[in-house]
């Protein structure tokens, strides 16, 4: 994994929205190699966390309770945390779950009585003294201490303790993704296993205050000026979303209304108790309520409006999309969207597996571009797409797939170029593909309510919209997801007296070994002094030529010019394609020519002999055509120069010159 691009899965440091770049690639970009050092040590986390997963899965957890105690000082943190499960394997013998081996266990208490704990670094093992059926249910809670490793990261560090240094603010903030909420609490990373309810109790020193998932049930008194902050959550959350953070907080909490409805919903934010940043910082959090609107009505209602949204400050880079409370650093539009964006594809439709991460990452992307659109204008949305697809094309052949298949690989799971920008720049591609947006936003809600509150993979999406659209996606799926690379295009043109307009394409994929050609809809602009028209074609193949009539001047044409597609274009006017003898409707055109492939023939008289011939005179192939059109294999020819000729069936004969690179 690349701790530098991972850091982006956090998302987006500094809202790059003002410069129109995507805030996952500039956070991709500017963090690349910043926690190199951590990255054997992280895999080799990962591989234990896999291994564990296996036993871990023999229960599914339906309610936690933690009760905590923690500074917003360092990371220290001591308490229990009681784990409510039912049984699904056959039987348990052994109950299994993960702690970092810097936490020490005081003790375990399954189904009330006190039980050894068996350690293999973060595993933790109770063998009980009798199992337990499928079906039974359970608790397990667990008392434990420490003080565990903190710093910039999220590389190794689930709890974190730093200050703030631009207001001199020290902060205790939890950040679990992927594998690291055994950091800081007893728990079991499986994401298809979400737990149902969660109530969160945290004991804080004086003047501080403790922001979690769910609504503020009660805050209490204890001695000696602490307080213990009661959380309580009642919608299913992954265990990477559940999260606190500790600071000298105030509270900025207010109501929203959603459009059409009397219902209303508790907006509410934990800002720094400094008299600078509520004046800086209360414009754009109050822009939120219109950007929880916007979403709620292309994806359907914001899915946790019964308990709350808002925001803790810490000072990580960038922010985490925790469930109904976000964590970030600061309030910039693009950061601010696409943790938002996340309570949709993230937290109320999880990823299914750590290859499927491009659906919350992806999916988040796309959303900074849609509200840059609707809140900024068309301009500004362009120029982020534009910066997205560079960021995309921004290595040689741009290889590697949106999917992830290597999830031992932090850097590669969490890679801004493939999981953040490459996956929301195919969403854009398929809305292009389908051509309808009402179509398109209804399939995307579709695909939420069939996964609500729970998980889904990738071809799990794939499914839902090919039955909310009525098409077969798998060619686009496997070549823009599964597959590497984009298209490169060339286009040759030129525009006859006669008004006929001549179009030479040919098309290969960058990594033609994955995709050898994209098969997919490309928009055309004709430019011209009397009016610029788009037109959409569809490339049957990676060479192709198209002629039409058009009656209006041509002075040059673009590809792609709303950027659809992330692609590599080059256009040239190629006054070759005017030759009467290669161009006119009714005379054979060769291209290309010069080729280091084979050469195609189109515009042919059916019945037409072609035999070619070498510089000696010899024939080196003869064949008849039935079509309109044929293709002759240079395969094993030396480069050079070789003739053509075309016996008609009017009994004309025609002669080319052919060259073979």
């Amino acid at each position: 994994m690349n701790p530098a691009c991972y850091l982006l899965f956090l998302l987006i440091c500094l809202s790059a929205s003002a410069s129109g770049q995507s805030a996952g690639a500039e956070c991709a970009l500017s963090k690349t190699g910043a926690f190199r050092s951590e990255s054997g040590r992280a895999a080799a986390k990962q591989a234990d966390e896999m291994e564990m997963a296996e036993a871990e899965n023999d229960y599914d957890i339906h309610y936690l309770q933690f009760d905590l105690a923690m500074t917003n000082r360092s990371t220290a943190i001591s308490g229990n945390v009681t784990t409510h499960a039912i049984v699904t394997a056959e039987s348990m013998s052994e109950y299994v779950f993960s702690l970092s081996e810097s936490l020490h266990i005081d003790s375990v208490k399954f189904n009330g009585a006190l039980l050894p704990v068996q350690t293999t670094g973060s595993r933790r093992g109770l063998a009980l003294p009798s199992p337990v059926a499928r079906g039974g249910s359970f608790s397990a809670e667990v008392f434990y201490h420490g003080q565990p490793e903190s710093g910039y990261g999220p590389i190794g560090y689930g709890i974190n303790h730093l200050v703030d240094e631009r207001w001199d603010v020290p902060v205790t903030y939890t950040l679990s993704e992927p594998y690291f909420a055994k950091d800081w609490w007893p728990c079991k990373q499986s994401l298809r296993d979400k737990i149902d309810s969660v109530d969160m109790r945290i004991t804080v020193p004086p003047g501080i205050r403790a922001g979690s998932n769910g609504l503020l049930r009660n805050v209490r008194s204890l001695d000696n000026g602490y307080s213990r902050y009661e959380w309580e959550s009642r919608y299913p959350v992954s265990y990477y979303l559940i999260s606190v953070a500790l600071a000298p907080y105030r509270d900025y909490s207010r109501y929203m209304h959603f459009e059409g409805s009397t219902d209303s919903m508790l907006l509410q934010d934990y800002l720094y108790d400094h008299p600078a940043v509520m004046p800086l910082f209360k414009e754009a959090a109050d822009s939120v309520e219109l950007m929880i609107r916007y979403f709620s009505k292309i994806f359907g209602r914001y899915p946790f409006y019964k308990e709350k949204y808002g925001h803790c400050l810490s000072p990580q880079w960038g922010g985490m999309e925790h469930q109904t409370m976000t964590t970030l650093r600061h309030f910039g539009f693009g950061i601010v969207v696409h943790e938002l964006a996340h309570q949709w594809f993230g937290d109320y439709v999880t990823c299914a597996s750590w290859k499927d991460i491009w659906l919350n990452e992806g999916f988040a992307t796309y959303c900074e571009y849609l509200a840059a659109a609707y809140f900024k204008g068309g301009d500004t949305a362009a120029a982020l797409m534009r910066n997205i697809h560079r960021a995309i094309l921004n290595e040689p052949a741009a290889g590697g797939s949106v999917y992830v298949y290597d999830t031992t690989d932090i850097f590669r799971v969490f890679d801004g170029r493939l999981t953040y920008n490459k996956g929301g720049a195919v969403l854009h591609t398929l809305r292009f593909l389908i051509g309808d947006d009402s179509l398109f936003f209804r399939s995307l809600r579709d695909y939420l309510h069939a996964h609500a509150f729970g998980t889904a993979g990738t071809e799990d999406l794939k499914q839902s919209l090919e039955r909310s659209t009525g098409r077969n996606l798998d060619t686009f799926f496997r070549q823009w997801i599964y597959g590497e690379g984009f298209p490169v295009i060339n286009l040759k043109w030129n525009r006859r007296d006669d008004d006929t307009v001549l179009l030479q394409i040919s098309q290969q994929g960058s990594v033609p070994g994955s995709v050898p050609f994209f098969s997919i809809p490309l928009e055309l602009q004709l430019l011209s002094s009397q009016g610029d028209t788009v037109i959409r074609i569809q490339p049957g193949g990676p060479e192709m030529l198209y002629s039409f009539t058009w009656r209006q001047p041509v002075e040059d044409i673009r590809i792609d010019p709303r950027n659809w597609l992330p692609d590599s274009a080059r256009v040239t006017r190629d006054p070759f394609l005017l030759d009467p003898g290669r161009a006119a409707g009714d005379r054979p055109l060769i291209y290309p020519n010069p080729s280091s492939g084979n050469w195609r023939i189109a515009f042919i008289p059916p019945g037409t002999i072609l035999r070619l011939l070498n510089v000696s005179g010899q024939t080196l192939l003869r064949m008849q055509v039935a079509e309109t059109t044929a293709e002759i294999q240079a395969c094993g020819l030396a480069p050079g120069v070789y003739l053509l000729e075309l016996y008609m069936p009017d009994g004309s004969r025609q002669y080319r010159k052919l060259i073979h690179q």
